[in-house]
């Protein structure tokens, strides 16, 4: 079993769209993180560092809907519409946004301080941090308004193929509610049925002894 799981985990990870996925993550993390310089604010390393904001938070947007659109669209996701699912991608990109930015705070308190003093501090002040949490929400917002006017394109220049998508969806809340359907009946006799049974099966073995 545990071997069918780890097959399966390599086949995900070798699929095209993840490798290239993986790919640009790690020249991110080469350019923004290896090639990381300090500099002054409004200095041009400074406008490097928000620059890898906004490629954080736009395609960090899409990589979040893509992983949950492949991955995890036959939850949530599906009933709640592409409304909340961007509400969703933009708060999560915030909130990693709001982490990171903690990361650093850390690091120049603690680590650099004290171990790597060699090292460039990664905060300037409290307007670079403001401005690294605005960039990354602010183009995470730019990716879902984007994704959300594709949207509307394809549904008007491509409707069968639309249509398509949305009978897949339908299909998706079907199984679904099938599910929940079965879970909720399991539950329902569990819990009722199934002590009621017994209190009749006992009921009429007391009888039986009696005749």
């Amino acid at each position: 079993m545990a071997q069918g799981a780890f097959y399966k985990f390599i086949r995900e990870f070798t699929k095209p769209y993840n490798l290239a996925f993986i790919i640009f993550w790690l020249l991110f993390l080469f350019i923004w993180g290896y090639l990381w310089q300090d500099g002054q604010l409004f200095g041009k390393a400074w406008w490097f560092d928000t620059l890898g904001h906004a490629v954080f938070g736009f395609f960090g947007a899409f990589t979040l809907l893509y992983l949950l659109r492949v991955y995890a669209i036959k939850g949530i996701f599906v009933f709640a519409g592409r409304v909340f699912l961007s509400v969703f991608i933009i708060a999560i990109i915030t909130i990693l946004g709001v982490f990171w930015e903690a990361g650093e705070l850390f690091w120049d308190l603690t680590l650099q301080l004290d171990y790597f003093n060699w090292i460039a501090k990664a905060q300037k002040d409290s307007i670079d941090t403001t401005a690294d949490i605005l960039t990354n929400t602010g183009f995470a917002f730019f990716a879902m308004l984007f994704y959300g006017l594709y949207n509307k394109w394809y549904e008007k220049y491509y409707p069968n193929e639309y249509e398509k998508e949305e009978i897949t969806k339908m299909k998706t809340k079907i199984a679904r509610f099938s599910k929940d359907i079965r879970k909720q009946r399991r539950r329902y006799f569990k819990k009722e049925m199934k002590p009621a049974l017994k209190e009749l099966v006992e009921n009429i073995k007391e009888k039986t002894k009696r005749t």
